[in-house]
């Protein structure tokens, strides 16, 4: 029988910097596919890149990559009719340019709907419910001079004299004509279009600063695409999380409040995701998925109306990964312990390699162990490939030489405000 190769070190750190990580997962109206964004971990030239994939719900290995690879493809999103999907993308001049892009679902070119010459970036975008528009935020664009002064290092920046605020812009798509709708001395960070496609919700901070909407709040506003005008719907003293939407004349977000509840009984960390209700009723959800020793690919899952509130079958779609998942890295295993005072039940997670590649089974004997620190303090060390960020848990295990411990130590996520908050204080900072 021929022994297996020898492990090339080398070779899996390259492998580790090239990893593909799919992500921007956004399922089609019909529920029969979705279309996501492929990036690798690593970036060999200036300016990122990211491609288009699709794959078809509920078949195994039936992801398809559909843009070239060769810009900035991001954020893609079905048109209502699902004939098209549009993204943002800056092909015309890598790393400056950005417009929005439809690329039809039969045959047909990729082409641009906005201004490819454009260099502000589309920070989000929505489709109107009857695919006539699509709703989008960006700054305006700066004057030559600006740039050229920019350029040769002569512009003096004074605090406030120069914001670039998004405006809230309304592209007609079968014309390309672009109406701004709000171009207020403000700065427009969410939108949400109404189910009849006449108003669209969105929600203004004073600045561009990321605190802005922590320190001074947020306005809501609605605006009409009939008429062109804009009503002021309420302030709201703090910032808003994710993103907004209507429930009729209602309309609905999430603050800054933590949940009451959470689904805890999922063994492995589900990150981008999306779901959508399909005719015969079916709630057909995509996302990625990773563990200790497989790095992230896209599942689907069907649930049928008669099936609902039943656990259903996750189906893997890509093997965007698959020679790193074939290493069998090793093994996660929950650690629990008191805190020093006595008061609280810890948590946390260690991490045994495998024999080899060829045995899963982890190594028994005792382990020279690295002790991986989650930072934040509000953050939590959880069950997937990158459990410590930036690949050190992968590259530890990749050895078979050494365990890797991460405790969830106070002050960190998941465990309710009283947790969360024992940092909140010098003396209780030193004992977390």
């Amino acid at each position: 029988m021929a022994s297996s190769p020898a492990f090339d070190q080398a070779q899996f750190i390259e492998d580790l910097i090239d990893l593909e990580v799919p992500a921007e997962v956004c399922s089609s109206p019909s529920g029969e596919h979705f279309v996501y964004t492929v990036s690798t971990f690593g970036q060999q030239e200036e300016h990122r890149v990211a491609s288009l994939w699709t794959a078809q719900v509920g078949l195994q290995d039936s992801a398809l990559q559909v843009t070239s690879g060769s810009s900035h493809d991001r954020l893609p999103q079905w048109s209502p009719t699902g004939e098209t999907v549009a993204f943002p993308s800056d092909k015309r001049d890598r790393g400056k340019s950005c417009a929005i892009y439809l690329l039809p679902t039969g045959r047909g070119e990729t082409y641009a709907v906005t201004n490819p010459e454009n260099l502000g970036s589309i920070t989000t975008f929505a489709w109107s419910p009857d695919g006539r528009f699509i709703a989008y935020l960006s700054a305006d664009e700066k004057t030559a001079k600006k740039r050229d002064d920019e350029g040769s290092k002569n512009d003096a920046e004074v605090y406030g004299a120069d914001w670039q605020f998004n405006r809230l812009r309304l592209l007609h798509v079968a014309t390309r004509t672009v109406t701004i709708l709000c171009d207020k001395a403000a700065h427009v960070t969410k939108l949400a279009w109404n189910a009849d496609s006449k108003q669209i919700a969105y929600v203004l901070q004073d600045t561009p600063e990321i605190d802005s909407a922590g320190y001074n709040g947020v306005s809501f506003e609605v605006s009409s695409v009939l008429n062109k005008g804009n009503t002021f719907i309420s302030r709201f003293p703090g910032p808003v999380n994710g993103q907004i939407g209507w429930a009729n004349d209602t309309m609905l977000f999430l603050a800054g409040a933590a949940p009451t509840s959470a689904n805890t009984s999922n063994e492995h960390e589900f990150k981008d995701w999306d779901v959508v209700e399909a005719k015969a009723g079916d709630y057909v959800l995509s996302m990625t998925k990773s563990s200790i020793s497989c790095p992230a690919e896209v599942y689907s899952l069907t649930v049928s109306r008669e099936e609902r509130g039943k656990a259903g079958k996750l189906v893997r779609l890509t093997s965007h990964n698959r020679t790193i998942a074939r290493l069998n890295l090793g093994t996660a295993q929950a650690v629990r312990c008191d805190s020093a005072d006595g008061t609280t039940a810890l948590e946390g997670l260690f991490l045994s390699p495998s024999k080899s590649s060829a045995d899963e089974t982890p190594v028994q004997k005792p382990l020279p162990t690295a002790v991986l620190i989650h930072g934040g303090p509000y953050d939590r060390t959880i069950t997937r490939f990158d459990t410590a960020y930036y690949h050190w848990s992968p590259l530890l295990l990749s050895t078979r030489k050494y365990g890797v411990l991460m405790p969830n130590y106070r002050g960190g996520s998941g465990r309710g405000e009283a947790f969360a908050v024992r940092c909140s204080s010098t003396n209780e900072a030193r004992n977390h």
